[in-house]
């Protein structure tokens, strides 16, 4: 075997072998995917102090290493979301919606009622077929899980509220 054809056959297998693992793992080779994220929520307030979900899950994913590290994560407004993943510029947009904190806090009975309640508000993410079904997949691949891992971690911070909430609740009912 000549010193090219073995050369050939070096690469050849090194090729297949990037291949193969891009495929069985294929977030394990994801970097700098954009994604975009659209904040709208307004916050709330509870107790006098204002709560910002919106603005912690925001803080969350671009703190956790398990996405910067795969996403690119860009802020913006939904306009300029939709003209960015018109162009094939964004693989998906993670929208937060303006009543997140409002809700949040009203389900779990420490913000006060109020005409005119939100519905129940969903994070949405909207994906970009135009810029790939792979990419699309990956990006939800990865930011579905670490929104539930985040999630848990802001209701943990909630529960004190909620435990002021029923405290004052019971003063009232006591003093009925």
């Amino acid at each position: 075997m000549c010193s090219s054809d073995l050369i050939t056959a070096v690469f050849v297998a090194v090729m297949t072998a990037i291949y193969i693992g891009s495929v069985i793992n294929p977030t394990g080779h994801l970097h700098g995917l954009p994604v975009i994220v659209v904040n709208e929520d307004t916050g709330a307030s509870a107790h006098g102090k204002k709560i910002d979900i919106g603005s912690e899950l925001v803080g969350a994913l671009e703190g956790s290493s398990a996405v910067t590290h795969r996403l690119k994560l860009e802020n913006a407004t939904l306009g300029q979301a939709r003209a960015r993943m018109n162009r094939a510029d964004a693989y998906a947009t993670l929208v937060i919606p303006a009543t997140l904190s409002r809700s949040v806090l009203l389900s779990t009975g420490t913000g006060a009622q109020q005409a005119g309640l939100p519905s129940p508000a969903t994070v949405e993410l909207l994906e970009n077929t135009r810029a790939g079904t792979l990419g699309v997949s990956l990006a939800a691949g990865v930011l579905t899980p670490a929104i539930a891992k985040i999630s848990p971690q802001i209701g943990a911070k909630l529960k004190p509220l909620a435990r002021s909430e029923e405290h004052t609740s019971e003063l009232q009912s006591h003093h009925d």
